[in-house]
């Protein structure tokens, strides 16, 4: 079950000094997936990962899911925390954005198998829900700007 030293593990240096990095970066990532264990979302490394993921401007899903679920086969529980950065024009649910979801919104076929116990969808996310970043008009200006 792993030593659970949280960000006092070395195994964390690379998130964490991701984490410091990503807020001060002149171009980001237009999108960032995360994937680590289960009880991630809980974690203090999850908390300092989603302020800096908030300070560089990028709006997130979180999810719980089983690899098998996206076709993989693998029953082994993930999280996953998929960003957008703000400058990408697109429309995520504003609803589930800050949310810990069990299943992709909007496609049925890799909700978790009925036999599963299904988690609260609406239980906020640790580090508390967070809005949709408005979208600016032309990301292409908007990524200009910042360099």
């Amino acid at each position: 079950m792993g030593l659970q030293r949280d960000d006092e593990d070395p195994r964390a240096r690379a998130l964490l000094h991701l984490s410091k990095l990503l807020p001060n970066l002149k171009r980001p990532p237009l999108y960032i997936l995360l994937e680590n264990v289960p009880n991630f979302e809980t974690s203090r490394s999850h908390g300092l990962w989603k302020q800096a993921l908030d300070q560089a401007s990028f709006v997130t899903h979180e999810f719980l899911l089983t690899p098998t679920q996206l076709g993989v086969p693998n029953e082994r529980l993930r999280y996953y925390c998929l960003a957008r950065h703000a400058s990408v024009v697109g429309c995520w649910d504003a609803g589930l954005v800050g949310r810990l979801l069990r299943h992709i919104p909007g496609v049925d076929s890799v909700r978790p198998p009925p036999d599963e116990e299904p988690l609260d969808e609406d239980r906020p996310a640790v580090a508390g829900p967070h809005e949709a970043a408005p979208a600016m008009a032309d990301p292409a200006s908007a990524r200009e700007e910042g360099d």
